[in-house]
């Protein structure tokens, strides 16, 4: 298998100590019988969390704007956080795991990997078109959205997101200029994003609201779109 060689570790502290290597003999107990080199080589992986130093930023940035989630076909809704597994994933890694719960046991495991939430058909276009010092802010008020999306889907009881400085644009603006905010979708189907974000003065992220899903849908990342007010 072509690769990366890294080491990742993403594990609840608790639950490694408490891991069983063989029947009735635990990760502390070999610490107990293993050599000094051996304990230093354990305690340098268990500590060592996200990407190697030679992975790029961008594949950090695609990192920070996924989720990695386990699901189980009797209870969908019910998704674990599986970061490590999207790790490896990225990485074209290797994952190994300790046999702390029965999924762990399994030969294959099923991956869903869901990345800058949703995103329309022209996004990756719009992204290769920015400036590159740019780059870096819109990344951070998309890692802002996605926080808030993963918020709302993890709150059962909320009707909509808490996007902060997020506003729909101006009915005057929508009749003069809403074609300039038609997008097509991940389908290819052409919708209206009407609400933006800012990122700083002259750019902007459009997006829409999928209630269904609990999610976002990017439709355009690119420079202020003409107003009413700002031609």
């Amino acid at each position: 298998m072509n690769g990366r060689p890294a080491t990742l570790v993403s594990v609840d502290e608790a639950v490694l100590w408490s891991s069983q290597l063989a029947t009735g003999y635990t990760v502390t107990d070999w610490l107990a019988d293993a050599d000094r080199d051996q304990k230093r080589l354990l305690m340098r992986i268990a500590t060592k969390t996200g990407f190697p130093e030679e992975a790029g930023q961008a594949l950090r940035d695609r990192f920070l704007l996924s989720e990695f989630l386990l699901t189980d076909d009797e209870s969908p809704d019910a998704a674990a956080d599986a970061r490590a597994l999207g790790m490896a994933f990225l990485l074209r890694g290797i994952a190994v795991s300790l046999p702390s719960e029965a999924r762990w046991r399994e030969t294959t495991i099923v991956l869903r990997h869901v990345w800058l939430d949703e995103r329309g058909a022209e996004v990756d276009a719009q992204l290769n078109r920015l400036p590159a010092g740019l780059l870096s802010a819109v990344i951070g008020k998309l890692i802002v959205l996605d926080q808030a999306s993963r918020a709302w889907r993890a709150d059962r009881a909320s009707t909509s997101p808490a996007l902060p400085r997020c506003n729909p644009e101006s009915e005057p603006t929508m009749q003069q200029y809403g074609d300039l905010r038609v997008f097509r979708d991940r389908a290819g189907v052409k919708r209206t994003y009407k609400l933006h974000a800012m990122v700083g003065s002259a750019y902007r992220i459009h997006l829409i609201i999928l209630h269904e899903s609990r999610a976002l849908e990017i439709g355009y990342i690119g420079k202020h779109l003409p107003t009413s007010r700002h031609h």
